[in-house]
């Protein structure tokens, strides 16, 4: 999903215009009035997103998120493949499993790399 939003109130602006001259004035970045507005914007996003855990679920409830078939074939690698061994050790070492977390979206993509799960699949397991 993606959101575009346009402010036309001229105070609106001139407020957007005054924070981000005070941004560049503490900061010594160049950034336009447009990118400092982005910024905010997603700091408040993920402010909300990490308050109310959205993509945070127990580590059990990742695991079932795998097929059974898919789950065997996974732990029949970790036998023999170093970085399955590990996304495994990984996942279930902490009572809850990040789903943005780059051990999640790395392992995952390594299990597709490895013909253990498909891209669909990851996609879905993956998914908050």
């Amino acid at each position: 999903m993606s959101l575009t939003t346009t402010i036309t109130d001229a105070l609106q602006l001139a407020g957007v215009t005054a924070m981000a001259n005070d941004y560049r004035a503490r900061t010594g970045e160049s950034v336009t009035d447009e990118q400092y507005l982005q910024s905010q914007v997603e700091a408040v996003c993920l402010g909300y997103a990490s308050a109310y855990q959205i993509g945070v679920i127990f580590s059990a409830d990742f695991v079932l998120r795998f097929t059974p078939e898919e789950n065997a074939a996974i732990t029949a690698a970790a036998a023999t493949d170093e970085m399955v061994a590990g996304f495994l050790t990984q996942v279930r070492a902490t009572p809850t499993v990040r789903l943005y977390s780059d051990v999640v979206v790395q392992g995952l993509a390594y299990l597709v790399s490895q013909n253990l799960i498909t891209q669909e699949r990851a996609d879905v397991i993956g998914a908050y």
